[in-house]
């Protein structure tokens, strides 16, 4: 009896220790980038992002690899694929950063936090700087992550033929949502 009584103290430790982690994380995330100009509206999304948020040390890590995209029209989802985005050879979109703030997110109130990520965002190969704003929303214990941002191709050396350069927007927009996980 005596032997046992140090495993169940260890143990009972060890889940008291994974009860407190504060990284949040998905492998469903909902991903949706949009696009519409006066000729043409492109819809494209994903619901196998992943995403993970630590809010102790507040790290952001989203990943989606791009060939899980389904567009509204199968020769768009092609078109990106094959032609502009070129998922066989850049098969990741992924975003690194930091919450700038994340000490005003209280994991253990219901609320909602407005935050902002700095980091870098990689896409096609190419691997810019990105400043994010991000809501938190604690409720009920579940944590929730919403964020729209904007890309532009070109400063992804997406090379676009100029006709149909005019049928998309400069900057795309990317929406982000997500259910996070202890």
């Amino acid at each position: 009896m005596k032997k046992y009584i140090p495993i169940a103290i260890i143990a009972f430790m060890l889940l008291a220790i994974n009860s407190y982690s504060q990284k949040y994380k998905t492998n469903a995330g909902h991903l949706k980038f949009h696009s519409k100009t006066n000729t043409k509206e492109i819809d494209c999304e994903c619901d196998q992002t992943t995403c993970s948020i630590d809010f102790a040390t507040g790290e952001v890590v989203a990943n989606c690899k791009i060939k899980c995209f389904k567009c509204d029209n199968p020769l768009v989802e092609e078109h990106i694929n094959q032609n502009y985005v070129e998922s066989n050879k850049y098969p990741d979109a992924e975003y690194k950063g930091m919450i700038v703030d994340v000490s005003s997110i209280n994991l253990k109130k219901d609320g909602i936090y407005n935050v902002t990520t700095e980091g870098e965002f990689t896409l096609h190969g190419v691997t810019n700087n990105l400043k994010v704003s991000v809501i938190v929303e604690i409720k009920e214990g579940k944590v929730y992550a919403k964020s729209k941002f904007f890309i532009n191709p070109f400063d992804y050396n997406i090379k676009i033929s100029a006709s149909i350069r005019d049928k998309i927007e400069k900057n795309i927009t990317v929406l982000v949502d997500c259910e996070l996980k202890n």
